[in-house]
């Protein structure tokens, strides 16, 4: 895996401007994992507790505690800043297949999630007609 997929994801992520993570592959480490007993790898509902454990004393808790997060894209401040053109010029326009159905007070509000949907749908419908 390390000379090939590894690479190419590398590369092919990069090439995206995408994050991806690399999985543990060292041998040793994969070895000596599958000889630790599996009530020390999930304790309860707590994953990874024996790797929790081990960097206890190496990183404080506020990182060791921190929950999963997510990667989201900075929809709020694009749909103000640099889509904002875009949005009106898309969803509000006289020529929008879409705009009979919106409420323009409501496009024009930070509902970006949704927003999002709609210009996607606004695309379609000019894809599809």
């Amino acid at each position: 895996m390390t000379d090939d997929v590894l690479t190419k994801v590398d590369r092919a992520s990069k090439l995206n401007s995408l994050e991806v993570r690399v999985p543990l592959l060292d041998h040793k480490f994969i070895e000596l994992s599958f000889k630790i007993p599996s009530t020390l790898k999930l304790k309860g509902c707590e994953q990874k507790y024996i790797l929790r454990r081990s960097m206890k004393k190496y990183l404080p808790d506020s990182i060791l505690n921190r929950p999963k997060v997510g990667f989201s894209i900075p929809l709020s401040l694009w749909f103000k800043e640099e889509l904002k053109e875009y949005i009106h010029d898309t969803l509000l326009a006289d020529n929008s297949l879409s705009s009979n159905h919106l409420d323009t007070k409501y496009v024009m509000c930070d509902n970006s999630a949704r927003i999002w949907t709609l210009l996607c749908f606004e695309e379609w419908l000019k894809q599809n007609r």
